[in-house]
């Protein structure tokens, strides 16, 4: 059994060569997105700017091929819970964010942004209007 099984596969094999929190760190980054892996980092490259150089050369050393970088999607990591996510979705859609960086922002897939403004997910209407216990 993986020590990191409880992950996704990807945010698993990194959290294999990086550790725990530099997967964690690339879900904050791109998770629910593409994200396009290099096979030689530079500084600047998103996942850099996420893990740090030496990190990021390790990831990409184990996922790309030598010659070829690779675009995967990133699963997102732990999030929030579903209404505030979706309010906040809402929030940036009026605010004119695209759905892939709405996505980054609020740590889900794209997919998943596109059926909360939609609305083909069932219970988005009572979750937007029902206030959270914990909102201020």
């Amino acid at each position: 059994m993986r020590a990191f099984s409880h992950l996704p596969s990807l945010l698993a094999e990194i959290a294999e060569v990086a550790g725990l929190e530099a997967a964690l760190k690339v879900a904050a980054a791109k998770g629910g997105t593409k994200a396009y892996f290099t096979p030689q980092p530079m500084v600047g490259h998103w996942l850099e700017q996420a893990v740090g150089l030496e990190l990021a050369v390790k990831i990409c050393t184990r996922i790309c091929n030598a010659d070829h970088g690779i675009e995967l999607e990133v699963p997102m990591g732990p999030n929030v819970s579903n209404r505030q996510r979706w309010r906040k979705i809402h929030i940036l859609k009026s605010q004119g964010y695209s759905k892939p960086r709405i996505a980054r922002e609020v740590a889900c897939h794209y997919k998943t942004v596109g059926r909360i403004i939609n609305g083909h997910r069932k219970t988005v209407a009572q979750a937007l209007a029902q206030t959270d216990l914990f909102d201020t």
